[in-house]
């Protein structure tokens, strides 16, 4: 979460572990997060390590995991667009196209997939 407040600035709100959390925890999992909360400009973020028992369901590789972002600014989806791609896989380069103003597909360095998107409004 600290590399995407780099990309999309703002503050952390909230951060729970799951030491917090009432019952029985493991061990291995109580400095984990269960919820974070990034506030930045113009929106939220917010995530959690997986639940105990869980992890054997996930995709290792994320392949399956797409995130869109929409932006009411071109040069701040074109600054997130760089930050996420330093060390990332550019799958779509940012261009503009028939169905919105700029647009931009990225997987970034921990293997999450970005849309990233600032449409042209009517």
């Amino acid at each position: 979460m600290n590399f995407y407040k780099t990309v999309f600035g703002g503050e952390f709100a909230y951060l729970g572990r799951y030491s917090q959390k009432p019952g029985d925890i493991p061990e291995e999992y109580k400095n984990r997060i269960l919820h974070i909360a990034l506030d930045f400009p113009g929106g939220s973020l917010y995530a959690s390590d997986a639940e105990p028992g869980t992890l054997a369901l996930l995709d290792p590789a994320l392949s399956g995991i797409w995130l869109s972002m929409e932006f009411s600014q071109a040069d701040e989806l074109d600054r997130c667009y760089r930050k996420l791609s330093e060390k990332g896989t550019i799958v779509g380069p940012l261009q503009d196209t028939f169905w919105g103003d700029r647009f931009a597909k990225v997987r970034d360095k921990y293997g999450f997939g970005w849309m990233l998107i600032r449409q042209k409004r009517v």
